[in-house]
């Protein structure tokens, strides 16, 4: 034997719910039991106490409604008090701040730092010295990491800014003879410097424009000697 629960209901039940269980005493006070909870449930949002009717109807299915029995339909009352309906207490560790998604514009964003190791110029090596007449000099830099989009290398050479460029290659022209301090700075679009290379220093040789000093003590050349050929005229 199978026994039905059904709950029924207007606009308040709204749905029919059919729970199937196996013919027994018990399991048809499962099923009485089941009825009783859906129409609960269902009805949560009507007034704090709801009148259920409970009656078999004519295919021995037990019948849960809130719509009253028509007239000489055998139909019991039963109570069903959803004014304080049941809660759940959110464990502390699965709260959740309903604010923690709200971003704050003025709020400064943490970044994480970037920064680069070093830079420094390997060619000409520190120290050495460069013969160049013309003074055309090639300096070569190295820049660990690689260097970011947006910024670029800026070559100091004594002080004085000389190129700006993405590569690390700098080809100078015409450079006075003598020492010089260069290094290779790493700077933002903006040109501030974001990181000052190591400094590097280099020699330069070149001959002075213009004829050879002459010296300052000449050597005088021998004094001429007589033709004893023309002395006897």
């Amino acid at each position: 034997m199978r026994t039905s629960a059904i709950v029924k209901g207007n606009n308040l039940v709204g749905r029919l719910v059919e729970n199937t269980l196996a013919g027994t005493a018990a399991a048809n006070v499962a099923a009485v039991s089941a009825a009783v909870l859906i129409a609960a449930l269902l009805l949560a949002n009507s007034a704090a106490a709801a009148q259920i009717y409970k009656h078999t109807d004519e295919n021995g299915n037990v019948v849960f409604t809130d719509i009253p029995p028509r007239a000489g339909e055998n139909a019991e009352t039963v109570e069903v008090d959803i004014a304080a309906p049941n809660s759940f207490e959110t464990p502390e560790a699965l709260r959740v701040d309903p604010n923690a998604w709200i971003v704050d514009p003025d709020a400064e964003s943490e970044v994480v730092a970037f920064s680069y190791q070093y830079s420094r110029i390997t060619s000409p090596a520190d120290d050495e010295s460069v013969r160049e007449n013309a003074g055309n000099v090639t300096l070569t830099a190295e820049i660990v990491p690689s260097l970011r989009t947006g910024h670029q290398l800026q070559l100091v050479i004594d002080s004085t800014v000389q190129q700006v460029t993405r590569t690390p290659y700098f080809n100078l022209t015409n450079v006075d003879r003598g020492t010089h301090v260069a290094r290779v700075d790493v700077v933002d679009a903006a040109g501030k410097v974001l990181m000052s290379g190591e400094p590097s220093t280099f020699h330069l040789l070149r001959v002075a424009g213009g004829n050879p000093a002459r010296p300052v003590n000449p050597i005088a050349p021998p004094p001429s000697r007589p033709n004893p050929a023309r002395s006897g005229n």
